[in-house]
């Protein structure tokens, strides 16, 4: 850079303007450029703003941008020194910038020919090269004359220049004659021209200097040895390439393309390529090669790769200036100059002084110069100890210098004829002493002590005031000198203390300011003199005066006292104390003195204090600690509550601010009531008549009326204020008795039934208890609200057949009510089933026997009998029998039919469980005698015969032997009919012919007699035996096993699936599968059908087998099981199913039950050996799950929840059908509270005859829905 001219100084600089110098010290031993990132910078030509942008790369941010001169534009190029301290910048419109680069500094701009493009440094530095692309000439220049270029002629539009590593050889790219030309660079003389591809844009040279490579426009990247100077090879770069850089080692060379294209030196293979800068206009390698650098002329920035990562790495952006151009990257030495400079005002008017670092390099002096701003002008300064600082010197004064001037100074160090680059440059402003201080002012502040108090002169730019400092006088001024204690002897600001003076001595004192530049002109102060403090007062007494009122008291000290001050503590007595400011306790004259203004509730330590000649002395000791006392606070809202019969209870909080045990004692409360609408009087009897606490109880009010109350606490001060009323509050009594209690008998528990108290007692009801022992002992009640004030309860956990006294009373918050009676009930449920069942036929019925079960708790009114498995019931009377048994008869059925068999008990709740059900088939007493004659005909052709005799015996038997076969046409079975009256003592024996065979036409139809009667000889000749010998029927052949018998769990039911045999299918007529467990079963109706559906048991694991039937009666072998199913229990519905089916009870259609009443439920249409599920609703609440019998149909007792609200209800039992299909029957019911008759409220009048027309739709129903495939009981093989 230029130093510019600066106005002169007077005598500190010189007239004469002087420049600093552009030679720099050569850089220290072993301090030559390497490879330390983080020396590294990157200098960018911005073509766009007329600048170079620096690069710091250990940051890879822009350090620094270096304005050029603004005389010329458009910087094209720029090359570093070897050593990276010098940088050279062209211009398009022809100049050349010298840069320093430490630090970075625009040096000069000088004027070159024609239109430089491109730029190269000689390793020496000591030449510069310039493509003229304009002149088609090469300019070069020496640096040590820049104004002096010189000119050679190359081939046209030269665009790029290189120099080889050893200086000896120079290239020039000519863009316009497709040609590199090769200069000898000691005589600056074309030896050789090299014809290369399509427009050479860049050429660049190989570290060991072998190779020169070059850029062209057709896609290539030409390498000429250095030796021949001729083409030796071409490398294909896949673009026109702009600029060619090769890493320091080598091995890779950089062609900037439309991507950055990595090629292999040695023989062109392309490692990769990276992602392209958008226009770049120059491209290099940092000297360690660890990046390249690209700038991208159309984004205004620099892109840098990592050479290591290849294509794998992501480029990374430096915002540069505007249309970056050539890029130039160096390793920068460390800057050599005068380091840690620093500037500081020196003693004296104007005066700076001035220190600073040695470089390393020993320095043979030293040049300052100086300037008002940052920027310059500088000039050297010649006025002085910084004229000619000498080499070993490392500080300098500047002088005459104007006072409140900021200056800027910098320091070049010279050695052998060298300069050094400038130091940093720092400032600071010259002063001068400062102004005289306003003349003091001193006190007497405490004993033996003297406070002096200054206004210190203007501190201004020219004259800072940096200190005060201070002398006195006992002289009356005659001298001065130092002080001996306190604060005053060097001061920033006034006041400051003197102590230790003594007692009756008159005192003067002297204030100076101070600064950097001396010591100003002092100003003195008027004589004061000097006291001792007087002693401290003692016995200091307290002691409550009024409300927030202390008297403080004391003994005076010896001695003359002006006046006294008092001291107040309030944390602890040790303090901090406060000197009272206001009231007769600020400046008493003598004790006694009233304290006032405290704050009740806070204790209080005092101190007294003597004041004489405005010294005050030492606290006196402290007093006993006093409460301040004031008024009681106002207590808190009180609160009502009943606290027994027409008695409320007041409670109410302590004031809490102030609170009560910190000075606002309360000694008692003043407690009002106020009746209705009425005003407040105070209690004076009572227990609330002025209570010492909270709470308190008012006694003999009236029930039914509201009162308020408000509290006020007392101390011996008087009262405090009064609290807020309360809320009104009712005086209540105990509630009176429910009424029309009913009770209702459950299984195990009662059930209830009653309106609320017709009076309350003013008091919400809490609960209900209930007695069962008659009042003796009460348990709370659990009650259900209804319509009305309608209230039901259940009491559980009762013993059936005990009678229970029940009674029931409400209860509020005042105590128990009157009680209700509702007299005694004896709980009870359904009779349990019958064991032990035995039937006996007989003629036309037959005798029974069971063991009676459990009652249920009441009494058992009758048995009743079923003889279709509990569909309908019969009352049977019962006889005693052995062993606690009864006994009982059935007639009126008929002979060789077979009944199931059930019994149960009946009591006053209702049927029970019915017993386990026995097969019972009636059949006819034997006749005394009897000869018969049957005949049996069959037609077409078989005429069968029959012989009897009669023996004296009394045993009838009938054995025909018959056998029928058809072929092809149907078989025709004859069914003998015999007619016989049996007398005492003849046997009848019908012997019929032995075998019968009938053998129709092939369409003949075989139609056997309708009527065989036999009719009895009326005497018979007794013979002494009868014979009959059949012919024995032919063996039918035997279907084969089914196969792969497989099972399939559903809901309730198990889907069974297999295949036709595979030996005499055609055999087959039907197949069965059976359970096992058992008894479930299912047939199919045809041979084509090989699937059915059985029952099952949820939650039981089954195994299934088949077994093939043919139409002879024979059967196969069992198949082998399936693989073990478990069926899934049926899901209780959210919402009541929509179903026609109905269910109904063994009282027949119900439309109405009570809590905890007990229903047996009788479903139909299921799938037989099966699970249902029982629900109620409206919420669905699972009652049971039963199992099916043999028919599909349940019969099942279940409780009414005791809880469930009265209202409409509906029972759901959930299954399956026969064919596994979802099934549902539902109950509708309106549940009412019990009416204490224990009995289903049946659908109407004549409950019989709907009965039994409900049991034969349903059968009807069954039979209509188990068409096809049906489930059922169907016999074993073996």
């Amino acid at each position: 850079m230029r130093i510019g001219l600066l106005r002169s100084f007077g005598s500190v600089l010189a007239s004469a303007a002087m420049a600093v110098p552009t030679v720099w010290f050569p850089a220290p031993a072993g301090a030559a450029p390497g490879d330390d990132p983080a020396k590294i910078r990157a200098y960018v030509a911005n073509f766009g703003s007329n600048s170079v942008s620096v690069i710091d790369m250990s940051t890879e941010t822009v350090a620094e941008t270096i304005a050029l001169s603004g005389d010329y534009s458009f910087p094209v190029d720029v090359a570093l020194s070897a050593d990276g301290t010098t940088g050279y910048v062209v211009t398009a419109d022809g100049s050349l910038a010298v840069l320093a680069t430490t630090p970075n500094l625009l040096q000069d701009t000088v004027a070159v020919p024609g239109q430089p493009s491109a730029v190269a440094v000689a390793p020496s530095g000591e030449r510069v090269y310039l493509t003229d692309r304009a002149g088609d000439a090469l300019t070069v220049l020496d640096v040590a004359d820049l104004t002096n270029p010189g000119t050679v002629p190359v081939g046209d539009e030269p665009a790029d220049v290189a120099v080889s590593p050893s200086g000896a050889a120079v290239y020039v790219a000519n863009f316009g004659s497709d040609t590199v030309s090769v200069l000898d660079a000691a005589t600056a003389t074309v030896v050789a021209t090299v014809p290369v591809a399509d427009e050479p844009a860049g050429v660049t040279v190989s570290p060991d200097g072998t190779r020169v490579y070059v850029a062209t426009a057709a896609n290539t990247v030409d390498v000429i040895d250095a030796d021949t100077n001729t083409v030796t090879a071409r490398y294909a770069a896949g673009g026109a390439v702009h600029h060619v850089a090769v890493a320091p080692d080598g091995v890779t060379l950089y062609a900037a393309t439309t991507g950055i294209r990595a090629i292999r030196a040695a023989d062109g293979v392309t490692e990769h390529t990276l992602a392209a800068a958008s226009g770049p206009g120059g491209a290099e390698v940092t000297p360690d090669g660890a990046a390249v650098l690209v700038s991208a002329q159309a984004t205004d920035r620099v892109t840098v790769y990592d050479t290591a990562l290849g294509a794998a790495g992501a480029a990374r952006h430096i915002a540069v200036g505007e249309q970056p151009a050539g890029i130039a990257v160096a390793a920068v030495p460390a800057r050599l100059y005068p380091e840690n400079l620093t500037a500081a005002p020196a003693p004296g008017t104007g005066e700076i002084g001035l220190s600073w670092d040695a470089p390393s390099d020993d320095p043979a002096s030293y040049r300052v110069y100086a300037g008002t701003a940052s920027t310059g002008p500088f000039a050297e300064v010649t006025a002085g100890s910084c004229t000619a600082v000498a080499g070993t010197d490392t500080s300098c004064t500047v002088a005459g210098l104007t006072p409140g001037t900021e200056y800027y100074f910098t320091i070049i160090a010279q050695a052998g004829g060298f300069d050094s680059a400038e130091s940093d440059r720092v400032s600071t402003r010259a002063i001068e002493p400062p102004a005289a201080p306003v003349t003091p002012s001193a006190a007497v502040t405490a004993s033996r002590t003297i406070t002096v108090t200054w206004t210190a002169a203007t501190s201004t730019d020219a004259a800072p005031v940096e200190e005060h400092q201070m002398e006195m006088s006992d002289d009356d001024g005659d001298t001065y000198g130092a002080i001996p204690a306190g604060t005053c002897v060097s001061m920033a600001a006034s006041p400051c203390t003197v102590t230790l003076l003594g007692n009756g001595i008159t005192y003067r004192f002297r204030v100076v300011s101070v600064n950097s530049a001396g010591t100003g002109v002092s100003a003195g102060s008027t004589g004061v003199t000097a006291v001792s403090a007087p002693a401290a007062p003692s016995n200091v007494e307290v002691e409550t005066a009024g409300v927030a009122e202390v008297e403080v008291s004391w003994t005076p000290p010896g001695g003359t006292v002006d006046s006294y001050r008092v001291s107040v503590a309030t944390a602890a007595p040790s303090g901090p104390y406060t000197k009272v400011t206001s009231g007769a306790c600020a400046t008493p004259a003598a004790s006694p003195c009233l304290l006032t203004g405290l704050t009740p509730g806070t204790v209080f330590w005092v101190k007294v204090s003597s004041v004489r000649g405005g010294v005050e002395g030492t606290l006196s000791g402290v007093s006993t600690g006093i409460w301040a006392l004031g008024l009681p606070g106002r207590p808190g809202t009180p609160a009502g509550a009943i606290a027994g019969d027409k008695a409320l209870a007041v409670t109410w909080s302590a004031p809490s601010a102030p609170a009560p045990s910190d000075g606002t004692p309360v000694d008692g409360y003043r407690v009002e009531v106020a009746a209705g609408a009425g005003g407040y009087t105070t209690v004076s009897t009572g227990g609330c008549a002025e209570p010492a606490t909270s709470p308190c109880t008012l006694t003999g009010l009236t029930a039914g009326t509201s009162y308020k109350f408000q509290v006020t606490a007392v101390n011996t001060l008087g009262p405090g204020p009064t609290s807020p009323e309360s809320s009104a509050l009712t005086a209540a009594t105990t509630p009176s008795a429910p009424t029309l209690l009913t009770a209702t008998r459950g299984n195990g528990s009662v059930s209830l039934g009653f309106t609320a108290p017709a009076s309350t007692g003013w008091s919400d009801l809490t609960r209900y208890d209930v007695s069962t022992d008659g009042g003796s002992t009460w348990a709370p009640l659990t009650v259900v609200d209804g319509t009305g004030g309608a209230r039901t309860a259940t009491v559980p956990g009762l013993a059936n057949g005990t009678t229970y006294a029940v009674k029931v009373r409400a209860v509020n918050a005042v105590g128990e009510g009157t009680v209700a009676d509702a007299g005694s009930v004896t709980p009870a449920t359904f009779p349990a089933a019958p064991s032990s069942l035995t039937v006996t036929p007989g003629d036309a019925g037959g005798a029974l026997s069971f063991v009676p079960g459990g009652d249920g708790g009441d009494t058992v009114l009758r048995y009743e009998v079923s003889t279709d498995d509990g569909a309908n019931w019969e009352q049977v009377s019962t006889e005693p029998g052995p062993g606690g048994t009864l006994t009982a008869t059935l007639t009126g059925l008929a002979n060789a039919t077979s009944y199931p068999v059930r019994v149960r008990a009946v009591n006053g709740v209702g049927g029970g469980t019915a017993s386990d059900g026995q097969s019972l088939t009636p059949v006819a007493a034997p006749t005394p005698s009897a000869s018969a004659s049957p005949s049996v005909s069959a037609s077409p052709s078989a005429t069968p015969s029959a012989t009897v005799s009669a023996t004296p015996s009394s045993t009838v038997s009938a054995t025909p032997t018959a056998t029928a076969t058809a072929d092809p046409t149907p078989t025709a079975t004859p069914t003998p009919t015999a007619t016989a009256t049996a007398t005492p003592t003849p046997t009848l024996t019908v012997t019929p012919t032995p075998t019968l065979t009938a053998t129709p036409a092939p369409t003949a139809t075989a139609t056997p007699a309708p009527t065989a009667t036999a009719t009895p000889i009326p005497t018979a000749t007794p013979v002494p035996t009868a014979t009959a010998t059949p012919t024995p029927a032919p063996t039918a052949a035997s279907p084969g096993v089914p196969t792969a018998v497989s099972a399939a769990a559903g809901t309730s039911s198990i889907t069974v699936r297999w295949a036709a045999p595979t030996e005499n299918a055609g055999l087959v007529t039907r197949y069965t599968a059976f359970a096992d467990p058992g008894p479930a079963s299912c047939t199919t109706a045809t041979a084509r059908e090989t699937t059915c559906t059985l029952g099952a048991v949820a939650g039981t694991s089954y195994t299934v087998t088949v077994v093939a039937h043919t139409s002879a009666g024979v059967d196969s072998a069992p198949s082998r099981p399936s693989a073990p199913v478990t069926a899934t229990l049926p899901a209780v519905p959210v919402i009541v199913p929509d179903t026609d089916a109905t269910m109904t009870t063994d009282q027949g259609p119900i439309s109405a039950a009570a809590p905890g009443q007990q229903i047996v439920l009788i479903g139909t249409g299921f799938a037989p050996h099966s699970t249902v599920t029982i629900a109620i609703y409206s919420a669905p609440m699972l009652l049971a799950t039963v199992t099916t019998d043999a028919r599909g149909d349940f019969t099942h007792g279940v409780t009414v929840p005791a809880d469930l609200p009265v209202g409409e209800h509906t029972f759901v039992a959930t299954g399956v059908d026969a064919d596994g299909d979802p099934y549902a029957m539902k109950l509708p019911v309106a549940v009412a509270p019990t009416t204490g008759t224990g009995t289903l409220a049946a659908t109407g009048a004549g409950t019989a005859p709907l009965v039994a027309t409900g049991l034969l739709l349903i059968v009807v129903g069954a039979i209509a829905r188990r068409a096809g495939v049906r489930a059922g009981p169907v016999r074993r093989p073996g």
